[in-house]
């Protein structure tokens, strides 16, 4: 069985496993490149060469076709796809915040390597952000569009003289 907190190579391989009901192994086959899936009408989005290490039960190739999971996709999965991020943007910090949120596994591989990455200053207000898939993600596609912002402020850090004088009984003010 495979989900999106597995490496994507390890998901295609479970996918290959739970189909085929095998129980092939990294030590037993190696990946090509997934490229989009070619022919006029194909029935999956992803082709991707399978290749048998001699000596270890399997040789020779295949081609497989499967289905990757659009990054869109994660949306419907929460509330709100905002990303916090600890100091200036990068692809790292956002991969680990998109892991967070999601629960998922991707990993630089998984993402094109062309981001333009806005300022510290730009995400103070929250900025729109779009990770784009790398075309040789093994278990992704597309892109999602997020929002970055910076990370909440802890209350506790926030408050820091948490020693404060009593309530005094004031008059209202007018026009309350």
């Amino acid at each position: 069985m495979y989900d999106v907190s597995m490496l994507s190579r390890d998901q295609v391989l479970a996918l290959i496993n739970q189909s085929a009901g095998l129980s092939l192994t990294w030590d037993q086959v190696s990946f090509g490149e997934p490229i989009a899936a070619t022919g006029e009408n194909p029935e999956r989005n992803t082709e991707l060469v399978v290749t048998g290490i001699p000596n270890s039960g399997y040789k020779g190739t295949a081609t497989i076709f499967y289905n990757r999971i659009d990054l869109a996709e994660f949306l419907p999965l929460i509330d709100e796809a905002v990303l916090q991020i600890d100091g200036e943007p990068t692809i790292e910090k956002i991969l680990e915040s998109f892991n967070a949120l999601f629960r998922s596994n991707l990993q630089l591989d998984d993402v094109r390597d062309d981001h333009v990455f806005p300022t510290l200053e730009e995400i103070e207000e929250g900025v729109l952000f779009t990770l784009r898939a790398a075309a040789g993600s093994y278990a992704y596609r597309g892109n999602v569009e997020l929002i970055i912002q910076p990370l909440d402020v802890d209350i506790d850090l926030a408050i820091e003289n948490k020693l404060l004088d009593g309530l005094v009984l004031n008059q209202p003010t007018e026009g309350v």
